[in-house]
């Protein structure tokens, strides 16, 4: 009997080990398998709004072991009214997936699942206006979720400048208008006439703004009026219907030219 004993008791302890060996294998393949899936994938990202409500959802199937699982990077869908709650699932990569493999040898697939959570939103519109409700450029959006606080910097325009730097305010559910309200750069364009009387009275006018010079031109006796300078001592760049480009205070200075007049002497007889 003993020895019948001694050979049982061999054959369970290798039945043992052999069990043994097999489930540190079926360990290590399980392992393995979560970094490097060794089956077919089939990818499913649930977008749902905050309240369980399903917006819509993406799938995708990828091979055994390819890098392209591993690279995947689904961009979140817009949905009208809604935004990711965090800002980070504005994309899904292969580190939020959820993997799950089943035991079944004879089941050679596996799945992977992410769920975006998406939050109400409220997006504002800012329109730019000049004093008399004229739009100066294109509307603004602003998205956000509701309840957000938001501070919108207040873009510059040729020749204004905005009423307050800057809007701040929370988002509200839906569409919201808010006016960023602008007001005209004025410089002031003076025509020094010197000596002379007559010319064009002073001007305000919008910075950046095209001047058309005004066609009166001022008089002095003795002297003839050449035009405008941009200096004191300069010569004569401008006349009147020209246009300038006004850019900030500017002061036209008057050009005079000495009348001359043809002497002639008559000897009266005599000679030299």
């Amino acid at each position: 009997m003993r020895p019948k004993m001694r050979t049982f008791g061999r054959a369970l302890a290798f039945l043992m080990a052999v069990l043994s060996l097999a489930l540190l294998t079926l360990a290590g393949a399980l392992s393995v398998r979560a970094e490097t899936p060794s089956y077919p994938v089939t990818v499913r990202i649930t977008y749902a709004a905050s309240d369980g409500t399903e917006l819509g959802s993406w799938s995708g199937r990828y091979g055994a072991g390819t890098e392209e699982l591993r690279n995947i990077r689904i961009p979140s869908p817009d949905y009208p009214g809604y935004l990711p709650s965090l800002p980070e699932d504005a994309y899904v990569t292969y580190e939020k997936l959820s993997f799950f493999f089943p035991p079944s040898h004879y089941v050679r697939e596996g799945s992977a699942s992410y769920t975006v959570v998406y939050v109400p939103a409220g997006h504002t519109v800012v329109r730019h206006l000049d004093g008399s409700g004229v739009p100066l450029g294109a509307d603004a959006v602003l998205y956000g979720k509701t309840g957000d606080l938001y501070e919108y910097v207040c873009p510059a325009f040729p020749g204004y400048r905005p009423q307050v730097p800057s809007l701040r305010g929370a988002y509200e559910p839906g569409t919201h208008y808010r006016e960023a309200v602008y007001l005209e750069i004025l410089r002031d364009v003076v025509f020094d006439e010197g000596p002379g009387t007559g010319g064009p009275a002073g001007l305000l006018v919008r910075d950046g703004s095209e001047l058309i010079l005004p066609a009166a031109s001022p008089v002095r006796p003795g002297y003839t009026f050449s035009g405008w300078a941009l200096s004191p001592s300069g010569y004569a760049e401008y006349w009147g219907g020209d246009s300038y480009t006004v850019t900030g205070d500017r002061t036209f200075y008057a050009v005079w030219t000495p009348d001359t007049y043809p002497v002639r002497y008559n000897a009266n007889g005599g000679t030299g």
